[in-house]
């Protein structure tokens, strides 16, 4: 099949690791077009990659020209390139794909653009990130739910803390947990998003000065049945302040939209 033309929003560690993985996995994308606010680790890309041919370019080209983009970059970037995304489908009558993984950014996209979302050609991905079983809390949606809850917790380091033992931060739902902790609630709004709705979702936030690495415990129960799932995130390799299984995410998310025959979609 024909390779989909990439654009990259985002040269850092989670845009580097899907680099390689598109030439390890062989994924059928073309990665054209990359974008980066700092010139200097934007080159340093180029020169780490020089077999894939990237071009440079502004915002508005890399949303014009490719089929795919993908946001790794920060939350602020979110609603912009988002928005030029939409433009540049709406103007050329086809479909493009934007997968995001700053899902906090999401919450910054107004009115407005959802009712212009829901009439255009653009869709927007959002893969797991840190977290799985996503795929059965949406389907148990579809009947009664009693309750989602997320507890995350992570060394106080990580918080910008120095708690000397185990404290409840924040307990509510992720949404006004946005502004106070910016970078520590872009799980929960996947969660919240794909179930029950970011009203709805009970959202627990411990600083744990016993761990050395984040963990995510999710709890449910409806009338489909229960779900309790604990996920203990690896550090990744190139940063550790990323969790190695939400750079996976974006690789397998590309990799099923890639694919004709998907299971346990």
């Amino acid at each position: 099949m024909p390779k989909l033309t990439l654009g990259l929003v985002g040269l850092g560690n989670i845009g580097t690791f899907l680099a390689q993985g598109i030439i390890d996995y062989n994924l059928p994308y073309k990665l054209t077009f990359a974008n980066d606010i700092d010139e200097q680790r934007a080159a340093a890309f180029c020169e780490r990659f020089p077999a894939l041919d990237v071009q440079l370019v502004d915002l508005d080209t890399l949303a014009a020209r490719s089929k795919v983009i993908v946001e790794a970059a920060q939350m602020s970037v979110v609603p912009v390139i988002a928005r030029k995304a939409l433009l540049a489908a709406q103007q050329v009558e086809a479909t493009k794909y934007l997968f995001v993984m700053s899902v906090g950014g999401l919450l910054r996209l107004d009115e407005e653009f959802h009712r212009e979302l829901a009439d255009s050609y653009l869709k927007i991905i959002a893969p797991s990130g840190a977290i799985g079983g996503l795929d059965a809390l949406s389907a148990m949606t579809l009947a009664k739910m009693d309750h989602v809850r997320l507890t995350t917790r992570k060394p106080p380091k990580a918080l910008g803390r120095n708690d000397k033992e185990l404290t409840e931060i924040y307990r509510g739902p992720p949404a006004p947990a946005f502004e106070q902790f910016p970078k520590n609630v872009n799980v929960s709004i996947t969660l919240g998003l794909s179930t029950v709705g970011l009203d709805k979702l009970e959202f627990v936030l411990v600083s744990d000065p016993g761990l050395a690495q984040n963990v995510h415990e999710i709890e449910a129960s409806g009338s489909a049945g229960e779900v309790h799932i604990v996920l203990r995130n690896v550090p990744s390799p190139g940063n550790p302040r990323t969790s190695y299984l939400a750079a996976l995410s974006v690789i397998s998310a590309l990799r099923r939209f890639s694919q004709n025959l998907l299971v346990g979609y």
